[in-house]
């Protein structure tokens, strides 16, 4: 009876090698990829939170008449530095965002920017003139928040 059924139940070695080889190839591409989606998304998600601290800093200043100062920490590279606004008395408000090791940006900072400080005024705008952030990424991308003259912010 053994003789007549030659079927073998199962897989070899070889075959099982080569499924668990594919298996770690596509893994370690699909690790690089989400490594590169991820550090993306932290830097737009930073662009993003320095213009609504921008936003609510010219808002508080329009609506409490008191001009809003806004000072810069810049890094040579990536990643580091912070952003603060500030409001006087008799609304003393502060905001302050940090980059780098330790927060929640980890991969991240504010690079080559002009230091400051500059003040929303009470009507808006900016003083002395518009400014540039540079938000750049530990490869070296970078997202830009430009603020204008008028106070107007946009992030390219």
């Amino acid at each position: 009876m053994r003789g007549l059924c030659s079927k073998h139940d199962g897989f070899t070695l070889v075959e099982i090698m080569v499924v668990l080889s594919m298996g770690a190839i596509l893994t370690a591409l699909g690790v690089s990829t989400l490594q590169g989606v991820l550090l993306r998304q932290q830097k737009s998600a930073a662009a993003l939170e320095i213009q609504a601290l921008l936003n609510q800093a010219r808002s508080m200043a329009r609506s409490t008449a008191v001009p809003a100062t806004v000072t810069l920490t810049p890094v040579a590279a990536a990643p580091g530095g912070s952003i603060s606004a500030t409001i006087g008395a008799p609304v003393n408000w502060s905001r302050t965002l940090r980059f780098g090791p330790g927060t929640d940006y980890t991969a991240v900072g504010l690079v080559g920017v002009a230091i400051g400080p500059f003040t929303f005024a009470a009507r808006g705008t900016v003083l002395p003139g518009g400014f540039i952030l540079s938000v750049q990424d530990s490869k070296g991308q970078a997202v830009t928040v430009s603020v204008g003259v008028l106070g107007d912010i946009t992030i390219t």
